[in-house]
């Protein structure tokens, strides 16, 4: 799904460039490589392909943590996998996994986020 053509165009840039509104939707989703796709576009010129990269990211409900896309919702989803989960962070309670091993890797990204609302 991220790997580019030899131009490194994105099946996410072409669906944003053609305006395949669903298309893109569903590969943001999928963790489509949102960083990859905004250098296309600011590679070729298209600043304004990112503004629609961006709401698109807030229409589905998602931002960009460090290059990874990560659902904000009250939904059971995993943050690593998108699947419905059954744990959720002890600290802050608000990131949920399907389970451990998905705590684990989604960690390095999470405890800034969990540190922070946790002092507060």
């Amino acid at each position: 799904m991220n790997q580019g053509t030899n131009d490194g165009i994105t099946p996410l840039a072409v669906a944003i460039y053609q305006n395949q509104t669903e298309v893109a939707k569903f590969l943001l989703r999928k963790n489509a490589n949102i960083e990859s796709t905004k250098f296309v576009f600011r590679e070729f010129g298209k600043l304004e392909l990112i503004e629609n990269l961006e709401k698109m990211c807030k229409e589905i409900k998602q931002v960009i943590t460090n290059g990874i896309v990560k659902r904000v919702s009250d939904e059971r989803i995993c943050a690593v996998c998108r699947e419905l989960s059954k744990v959720r962070c002890s600290a802050c309670k608000n990131v949920w996994y399907c389970g451990e091993e998905h705590q684990k890797e989604h960690w390095k990204i999470h405890k800034v986020e969990c540190s922070k609302k946790t002092k507060n």
